[in-house]
């Protein structure tokens, strides 16, 4: 019986070398410090509801601000990234976000596969069986988010 065989090591790229040139960010830096590298005059907020994660927030080069105290700015680009159950009405933060919105750019909103009903190890694609409004609170919350940024 053979051993088995140990992968082997792909030669570096140069693309990935460890020093970039001059001016440019590092490939393997993370990608938030490239983007502000690569577009300066950029910003990227992080709108939490306490101040709790803001100290991560800014150690990866974001703008941490509270909702209850954040301006009226408004963004080319909005991700809203936040679980259902952190709020009574998610929906209605789901619209919040949405009006942070300027149009231009692109929203992204996470949602979740917990929509989708299957339930027994089965494969789920875009268009499996999903939870109708009212097969639970759970659901909903997810059902009327995704209606609020479909309209």
């Amino acid at each position: 019986m053979r051993p088995p065989r140990r992968p082997r090591r792909a030669a570096p790229r140069p693309d990935r070398s460890p020093t970039p040139p001059a001016g440019r960010p590092s490939p393997r830096a993370p990608p938030l410090p490239r983007r502000k590298a690569r577009f300066p005059a950029s910003r990227v907020v992080g709108q939490t509801n306490t101040d709790n994660n803001h100290a991560a927030l800014a150690a990866l080069g974001l703008e941490p601000r509270t909702k209850a105290g954040a301006p009226a700015d408004r963004f080319p680009f909005v991700l809203f990234a936040a679980p259902p159950s952190g709020s009574d009405d998610y929906a209605a933060e789901v619209e919040a976000a949405l009006a942070l919105w300027d149009g231009t750019g692109a929203f992204v909103f996470t949602s979740s596969a917990g929509l989708y009903t299957e339930n027994a190890c089965g494969t789920v694609r875009e268009g499996s069986p999903a939870a109708a409004l009212g097969d639970s609170p759970r659901t909903d919350k997810l059902l009327l988010a995704e209606q609020a940024v479909l309209r």
